[in-house]
């Protein structure tokens, strides 16, 4: 298997960022280039995209704003998951974050989306909240719920104890 590099996200490959994009979520959530690509020139923007032999295989973009930031997408190419790509994406992710003193980071998921759920859960994010209805959907279904979740970062920047690290604030009980 060849190495995979994960560098800061840039615009000049919107292209394939929304391809992927388009290939894990759902038809009804697929981001067009230009969408994608002027988020990502955005002076809030933060995030890394994963290259394997010059293909783009995942990417996380976010937004930072005061002392929290938002997970706007995370995408790992189905053929590519399940090999920590999603963790190492957060991980770098939250690293730069702290580093910007910031101390909350927040993100939502479909309740359907067990798998990227499971990530968030073991990466010490808990559910804070649903929005009914929040996604859309294409097949006349009724439109699905988002689980917002969110995850204390820069423990020692701000401060706290270890006692705090120990402690996840927000519990969440995984619906089956």
């Amino acid at each position: 298997m060849s190495a995979t590099d994960l560098i800061p996200i840039r615009s000049e490959r919107a292209t394939a960022l929304a391809d992927l994009h388009r290939r894990c979520m759902p038809a009804a959530d697929g981001w067009a280039e230009p969408g994608l690509k002027r988020l990502i020139d955005a002076d809030a923007a933060r995030g890394f995209q994963a290259e394997q032999d010059g293909a783009v295989i995942g990417f996380i973009l976010a937004f930072a704003a005061a002392d929290e930031a938002e997970v706007l997408a995370i995408c790992v190419a189905p053929e590519h998951r399940r090999q920590g790509l999603g963790r190492a994406l957060l991980q770098k992710l939250e690293r730069q974050l702290a580093a910007e003193q910031i101390v909350r980071l927040n993100l939502e998921a479909r309740v359907s989306n067990l798998g990227a759920r499971e990530l968030y859960v073991r990466a010490g994010f808990g559910e804070t909240g649903r929005r009914k209805g929040y996604y859309s959907v294409t097949d006349g279904q009724a439109a699905e719920d988002a689980v917002l979740m969110a995850k204390s970062i820069g423990i020692a920047e701000v401060g706290l104890s270890d006692v705090a690290l120990q402690a996840n604030p927000f519990p969440i009980a995984l619906d089956r």
